[in-house]
This record gives structure tokens, sequence and C-alpha cells, in this order.
């Protein structure tokens, strides 16, 4: 969306250094990446404990930045700078300049588990409808979102835009940037319980998204989750579409009524949307995409779109990398990739899928940030996988020893990556299915990597 640097200044404060040409800039982009900048984008000067953006002003410069915005101006450079109190405050002010351009109709997912997957099948399926713009990746915190909302121009008819966090109050930032037409809070977990001390407020901070929905705007509200009182209590006074991802009989607008899966484990299901049976097949692996499938169903509904296009693109959406792909590496051996994070909710539903196969074996690094539950949680999961009758079970990380013990003696334990990697042809010695899961900062793509090389060497 166009902006005007004279206008922002205006409206926010601050000063124009080098206003000559200043006061007429027009931008639509902004970069805080000098290595992806483009001729006539506004470079944003970021600090952080490790870098600091206003180092590279003359990098900028160089490449064609139109402007820059900065805490502290370089006043021996050709180029008009917005002088600012913090940069990280002026590149939200963009954000929220842009949305309240946009004429389109936003949505806002957020969650504690899910959410991006809900948002790629949201983007599959309104790209059906008309010209859609949504977060790339996992582009969905403070940095990410306003970035997101710049993306957002005259020709686009949709917006879907995620929402994360780590600790308090970062949705409700969040959701006074968004302003969504409509809003999911996809479910509430023990996901990023130190940073919140409880489950509860977890679901206080998520809840942010429905209270910032525009006048008239509908939450998508999941009946299953255990946090609904505190998600209706935001929800007083607005509209509501229900769903219910559970075989049970809780009333819900959108609910499911039976699942199935195919040989490797795609869902195929049948729900009731507003009184109307209909088919599903989802592109996806799992049947606990289920789930995520009837939130994107409901928010697309909800902002006019057909069902048979909402058919059409959940059986388009195929999930994105490092979210359960499956690998078919040779005869004997199939990888399914899940490394890009893990929660214990998250571990329970990629469990279960992989339970399917006679032959399965699951590889788990750590799951992170989980405060005074971090033992339990993962004691926990290593019973559910003896429970699901998952015939092996190899650990590695410090919080992951737990898992092992949980599961009992036959689960493997490593001590670190190169330990496990050696160990991994005899994992592969017989026909297996394998998944490989953990959180973030555990980088268990190292571990795909080597699965499918040893697979290939074969």
């Amino acid at each position: 969306m166009e902006l005007s640097l004279q206008a922002l200044a205006e409206r926010f404060g601050g000063e124009i250094v080098y206003p000559g040409e200043a006061y007429n800039i027009k931008f639509s982009s902004i970069n805080t990446d000098t290595r992806a900048i483009n001729h006539g984008d506004v470079f944003i000067a970021l600090k952080g404990p490790n870098f600091d953006g206003h180092n590279y002003l003359d990098v900028a410069t160089r490449k064609g930045a139109a402007a820059a915005i900065v805490e502290t101006p370089n006043t021996n450079l050709d180029l008009p700078q917005w002088c600012v109190g913090d940069s990280y405050k002026a590149l939200g002010e963009l954000g929220l300049a842009s949305r309240e351009k946009f004429k389109g109709k936003v949505i806002g997912v957020t969650g504690s588990c899910g959410k991006t997957t809900v948002k790629g099948m949201l983007a599959a399926i309104c790209s059906l409808a008309g010209s859609t713009v949504a977060t790339r990746g996992n582009l969905n915190n403070h940095i990410g979102v306003p970035l997101s909302l710049m993306r957002l121009a005259n020709e686009h008819q949709f917006a879907v835009i995620e929402a994360g966090t780590s600790g308090p109050n970062e949705i409700k930032y969040l959701a006074e940037l968004i302003q969504p037409h409509v809003a999911i809070v996809n479910n509430i977990m023990p996901v990023h319980v130190e940073g919140f001390g409880s489950v509860e407020a977890i679901a206080i901070d998520k809840a942010h998204l429905y209270r910032d929905l525009v006048a008239g705007g509908v939450g998508v509200l999941n009946v299953a989750s255990a946090q609904q009182p505190t998600l209706l209590d935001a929800l007083q006074g607005k509209k509501i579409t229900r769903f219910n991802p559970e075989l049970t009989d809780e009333a819900a607008d959108v609910r499911v009524q039976y699942i199935k899966q195919d040989t490797f484990g795609r869902a195929e299901f049948s729900a009731i949307i507003e009184g109307e049976e209909v088919e599903f097949k989802l592109g996806v692996l799992g049947a606990h995409n289920v789930a995520n499938a009837l939130a994107a169903a409901s928010a697309a509904r909800a902002v006019g779109i057909s069902i048979e296009l909402i058919k059409r693109g959940l059986e388009k959406y195929t999930g994105d990398k490092g979210r359960m792909q499956l690998a078919r590496v040779n005869e004997k051996l199939t990888v399914i990739d899940d490394t890009y994070n893990a929660s214990p909710g998250s571990v329970k539903a990629a469990i279960d899928y992989v339970a399917q196969f006679e032959r399965s074996a699951i590889v788990l690094g750590d799951m992170g940030e989980l405060g005074e539950m971090r033992n339990s949680a993962h004691e926990e999961i290593g019973r559910y996988a003896q429970q699901k009758q998952i015939k092996q079970l190899w650990c590695i990380g410090e919080a992951s020893r737990f898992t092992a013990q949980g599961y009992g003696p036959h689960a493997k334990w490593f001590e670190d990556k190169e330990q496990l990697k050696q160990a991994l042809p005899m994992l592969c010695s017989s026909e297996v299915v394998v998944l490989v899961k953990g959180s973030r900062s555990t980088r268990m793509e190292q571990i795909v990597n080597a699965l499918l090389a040893s697979g290939e060497q074969k």
C-alpha cells in the first residue's frame, strides 16, 4: 500500500532529515535487510543485541533506497531519513497505516498449534476466490506482522495474517495492527508456558485477536477448547462461528461427522456446514489436520467464499517445508519431516499419525519453552508413544532423556547428533516409516537430511 513519508511523520511524529525531496517521497515497500533491498524501497534500521541496522545505511544508499527510517541519522549520506525514537514502533506504525488503507477482507490467525497450517489452508482457499496476500513462512511477530501488512495492495481482496507470541501482551499489540474482519484462535495448549506462567494466561493473550475485530467482525471459536470460557469473554457482543473438530454432539456451526485416511494418512472427512453435509479431502498428512481444516473452512465462509472453493483449496494445500512432509526414499525407508517445531500437542498428533503404520519409528528432539513442565511433559510424551505402540523411539537432547524414560527401556537416547547419525543405518535396516520432530532450536532437519542421504546410498 503506497504511503507518504511526510504524512507518516506528521501523524506519528519524529523529524525528517535531509527534507528537500523527502516530503514528496511515496513508497509501498520497506525492508529491514540491505541484502534484500530493491531500488525504491525504504530501509528501516532496526537494532538488536547483536546487530544494528544503522551500520548499513551506506549500503542502503548504494542500493537505491528511497529513504530510511532511523533512530540516529547519518547526515553524511545523500539519503532522506525519518528520525524516530524507536524503529520497532515506527515499523508497527507503517503496518498500521497500510492496514487502515486496505479495503479487502483481513483474516487473523493465532493459536498454540496449527496456526501456520491454518494460514496456509486459508491462503490456498482465498487465492481461488481473489487476489490474496498471506504471511510468508512464520513471519508472525512484532517484525513479521508489520512487514506482512506492508505488502497489502489495492489489487488484493483478501489478507491472511498470522500472529504468534512467546510472552504476554504480544498478541494484544499485533491484534491492534491486524484489525481482522475474521479472527481465529485455533486452540490453546501449553506452548511457551515458560513465558506466560500458565495456560490460562496464554488464552487471555490469544483472545486479544478477538477483542480487536472490526465492527461486525466474526470470531471463529473451537468449541473443543478447554479455555472456551476465557475466549468467549473476549467475544461478548461479537458474531461467533463455532467449529467442533471432535466426533461429539456439541453444537457448532461447522462440525466433523466422520474421518478416514488413505494409505499415507491423508484425511478424508465429512462435515456439517450451515446444515449441509460436505465431503472433503485434504492434501496434507494426518487426521489432526481436520481440526485445522474446519477452522479454515469456518473463516472462509465468514468472508463469503463458497463451499466448492473451500473444498478445492483444502485439497490443493499440501503443507509447508518441515511440516508433515513425506518422502519415499527407497523400498524400505519412508521419512516424514515434521521438524519445523514441537510442542506437547503437536508431538502427540504426530505420534497418532505414525501409529497407523505397522513398522513405525520416531526420532524426537527436545520441546522448548515449557518452563517447570519441561521434565514431566517430555516424560508424558514417552508414555504416550508407548501407549500408541510406536515400535522404535529415538531421542536426542537433555530434556528428551525424560521422553526416553517415559517410553521405557527399549527407547534409545543419544547425547548428540553425530552419535545419532552414526546409528541411523540400524534404524533403516528394515522397512520402516520414520517421523522426525523437535523444537526449532534443535534443528532436527539435520537428521532428516542424514536419513535421506543414507537411503539414497543404498
